[in-house]
């Protein structure tokens, strides 16, 4: 196969890929809104419809009653897409490894560095190199023990939404008409 059919067929398949993942604002969907007209601060909620010009949105809310007691409820309420100033979808979950890494790595590095330097006296010979060396060593230690406790918790991933992207709209399916959001990116 010539080099320049194999860079077409790349180039289509990533497009392709590319356009497939684009993320869909459709009901089910878990998102993160911001919207004073509707009282919402950074809320999650799941979209359970879609109209023109409002979302539905299902939320928890948490109070607690007379006698101490907290009670959590869900509501919906509709908001009007003009008034959301912020939004993001759900976009899995993501690992901690890297901060836990490079955390633990500069701590022990830092630690290795002034334990070091504290046991060998300066006029020693060989003073950097046993600083340094164990500097690392125990830097690596510390990267590796941050690696494995960062792989351990993970965090929400949100993909912020730039709002003059959103689009609302109406198409035909099998059922009738049904409404349906996009991201351009």
């Amino acid at each position: 196969m010539r080099p320049a059919t194999l860079l077409a067929i790349l180039a289509l398949v990533s497009s392709a890929d590319a356009t497939a993942q684009a993320p869909q604002l459709t009901p089910g969907r878990r998102v993160r809104v911001t919207s004073a007209a509707a009282g919402l601060d950074n809320t999650e909620a799941f979209v359970v419809g879609l109209r023109r010009d409002t979302m539905a949105l299902q939320y928890a809310t948490s109070r607690v009653d007379a006698h101490g007691q907290r009670h959590t409820d869900s509501l919906v309420t509709d908001v009007s897409t003009a008034s959301v100033t912020s939004l993001a979808i759900y976009a899995g979950k993501k690992s901690g490894a890297r901060t836990g890494l490079l955390i633990g790595g500069t701590s022990m590095l830092l630690i290795g560095v002034v334990g070091n330097a504290a046991y060998y006296s300066s006029g020693e010979e060989g003073y950097a190199r046993y600083v340094i060396g164990g500097a690392v060593v125990t830097g690596a230690i510390g990267a590796g023990i941050g690696w494995l406790i960062g792989s351990a918790i993970k965090s929400d991933r949100w993909e912020e939404i730039p709002l003059d992207r959103v689009r609302v709209g109406i198409e035909p399916s099998r059922e009738g008409l049904q409404v349906r959001a996009s991201v351009r990116f």
